[in-house]
């Protein structure tokens, strides 16, 4: 007996143990096939083979915008595995009445560590409020979207003081006319309309651009003289805006060229004796003269002297006198009035200005009897 004592002693151990084990093994929990909570807790136990979704973040400069002062936005995709997307387009979009986007199309290349940068500006001078900015991303058939807020700053759009390529001109000449562009009180870098006019420009003696947008906060205009002869304001005033400026140029008169006759009235140049003037017939004549320049343009505001060929008669001017004066008008024209004397006779007007040494006269103007010749009688 004590033989098989000793078997069955030795024969149970291996039992033991493999009732141990078994124990043991159904008493830990999350092993093998169990099903008991997750080791962190609160947390997201990911398994193998499961993935999470790809993401897009975004950042900004400075949540303040202005026209002046662009601010940048970054967008930053990631995959599944949160690792940067490089080479992925992503695609921004604002409203175009808050901001504008730089480049314009709003999409850009990610870099190698997936990002992508935009320029964002305020839409205009007269842009207010706050507003967002979208980034999305196609992958595959999935689209991402983020935004992210900004304000518009205010912005306060000023003109500095005018300056001229040449303060003074000769008649005829060109000059620039230039107006700083200020936002905020320093040089624009963004383009701004700036209006320009003057006095001679819009009465056609002179010619001036009349809107130029600015570059580098600086707006030029180019002014050309027509025959504005004389002092000329000229203006700049920032388009949508009240704000503007004037600084005056001098103008050089043109010099005098030619005198030339130009008309008589009536015009077959015959008028009556003293006396026997009619409706048909007058005793007095105007004879008109024009001043000109080098591009055949007249000259105002010159003295021209008057005189008769002959006085036969007592032939006068309208002042009763054999000289007299006149001013050229602003087409460059004087004119000055013949009254005929007591006795038949042809006579012309002479006509100098005596700063350019200029003369000439007139057509024939004839004095008749105005009675009847012996041919005419039946």
């Amino acid at each position: 007996m004590p033989t098989i004592s000793r078997f069955y002693r030795f024969s149970r151990l291996p039992l033991l143990g493999l009732s141990v084990v078994g124990v043991l093994a159904l008493s830990l929990p999350g092993c093998g096939g169990g099903s008991g909570p997750s080791p962190f807790p609160g947390g997201t136990v990911t398994t193998p083979g499961s993935t999470d979704s790809p993401s897009i973040g975004m950042s900004i400069s400075s949540s303040t915008v202005t026209m002046e002062q662009p601010v940048t936005i970054a967008a930053l995709l990631k995959d599944a595995t949160g690792k940067g997307m490089a080479g992925q387009v992503v695609k921004f979009t604002v409203d175009n009445t808050l901001g504008s986007l730089s480049p314009s199309s709003g999409t850009v290349l990610t870099d190698l560590s997936g990002i992508a940068k935009i320029q964002l500006s305020a839409a205009g001078i007269s842009a207010s409020g706050a507003g967002y900015v979208t980034a999305s991303a196609k992958l595959g058939e999935t689209e991402i979207t983020q935004t992210i807020g900004f304000q518009l700053g205010s912005t306060s759009l000023t003109l500095g003081e005018l300056t001229l390529g040449s303060s003074t001109i000769s008649a005829y000449a060109t000059t620039s006319v230039n107006a700083p562009v200020l936002i905020n009180g320093a040089a624009s870098s963004a383009p701004i309309a700036v209006n320009f006019s003057s006095a001679c420009s819009l009465s056609g003696k002179a010619s001036i651009d009349a809107s130029v947008n600015s570059i580098n906060g600086v707006a030029s205009a180019t002014y050309t003289d027509k025959g504005c002869a004389g002092q000329d304001i000229i203006s700049a005033t920032i388009s949508g805006s009240q704000s503007s400026r004037q600084i005056a140029l001098n103008v050089a008169a043109p010099a005098a060229t030619s005198l030339q006759y130009a008309s008589i009235t009536p015009a077959d140049g015959v008028i009556t004796l003293r006396g026997y003037g009619t409706s048909t017939r007058p005793e007095a004549a105007q004879v008109r003269f024009r001043l000109v320049d080098a591009q055949g343009n007249g000259v105002a505001g010159s003295t021209l002297q008057f005189s008769l060929s002959t006085t036969t008669g007592g032939i006068r001017f309208a002042n009763q006198q054999t000289s007299a004066s006149a001013q050229t008008n602003s087409a460059g024209e004087a004119s000055i009035t013949v009254l005929a004397g007591t006795l038949p006779t042809p006579v012309r007007v002479v006509a100098s200005e005596s700063s350019g040494g200029l003369s000439t006269q007139s057509s024939g103007l004839s004095i008749s009897s105005g009675f009847p010749d012996q041919d005419s009688m039946t």
